[in-house]
């Protein structure tokens, strides 16, 4: 089933929607998000979904089949209904439990769009961990199940707006993009970072930019800035190196 239409693929570069997997990642983590919805919170999705063996059968070779160590999905209508519902369930109701030590966080990195930077492209990314699932020991072992081979990336609940940098052929490399959230409004600097991705398609040379694509990425990446406030972004790791400007420094982290 392909959750991805025409209108929404079109949006994307050329080069970005000819070598990227977005079509095939948007199917299985849709599939997988109508699967543990309808084990979390079965009145609001078809029964089908909650079976054993459609999961196994269905999401079980997919996953065989991806290439992501991570649930990627293209910003679309059904994956916006199903994190609704997902997010909103009652983590306290009477079948709730916790997962196992050593299950995997579950987050879901949706593609909101991809930018044209000079010689490659930077993914728009928004990440919402459904903490809701983690509470569903059946969920969980789908889940765990998918995971037997370590495949999954830990996230440790971090969330909020990022960026994937991407060649010019559009293939997703092992570096992520963020901006410094307790920076000042005004020119907020961008930092760089390596990101568990298994199998990403390549390791960016992000230490050898030159200053004109650095700035090309901030220039392509910052207007995202007028969109949501600082708070919603993902805060770069404490050894993230900054993209641009070149001399920034990472801001402290504000006292809780």
């Amino acid at each position: 089933m392909d959750y991805l239409s025409d209108f929404e693929f079109s949006r994307l570069p050329r080069a970005y929607r000819e070598e990227s997997r977005i079509a095939e990642e948007t199917r299985f983590t849709t599939e997988l998000l109508l699967t543990v919805g309808a084990m979390v919170a079965p009145a609001n999705l078809r029964p089908i979904y909650a079976s054993r063996a459609y999961a196994e059968e269905v999401l079980g070779s997919v996953w065989e089949e991806s290439e992501s160590s991570a649930f990627f999905a293209m910003d679309c209508q059904e994956i916006r209904r199903v994190i609704k519902i997902l997010t909103k369930v009652d983590p306290h109701r009477e079948t709730s439990g916790f997962a196992p030590a050593g299950a995997p966080s579950v987050a879901i990195h949706v593609v909101h769009g991809a930018y044209p930077i000079l010689r490659g492209h930077i993914e728009l990314i928004e990440t919402v961990p459904l903490t809701s699932v983690e509470h569903d020991p059946l969920a969980m072992k789908l889940i765990i199940g998918l995971d037997d081979r370590n495949k999954l990336a830990r996230d440790n609940h971090q969330k909020g707006w990022h960026y994937h940098y991407c060649n010019s052929k559009g293939q997703r490399s092992d570096t992520m993009l963020s901006f410094d959230t307790e920076a000042a409004k005004a020119n907020v600097p961008l930092f760089w970072e390596r990101h568990g991705e298994g199998k990403a398609k390549f390791r960016a040379k992000a230490h050898l930019w030159g200053d004109q694509k650095r700035e090309s990425i901030w220039t392509s990446a910052s207007p995202e800035l007028t969109k949501h406030p600082l708070h919603e972004f993902r805060r770069p790791k404490n050894e993230a190196s900054p993209v641009w400007p070149l001399d920034a420094t990472l801001s402290a982290r504000a006292r809780a």
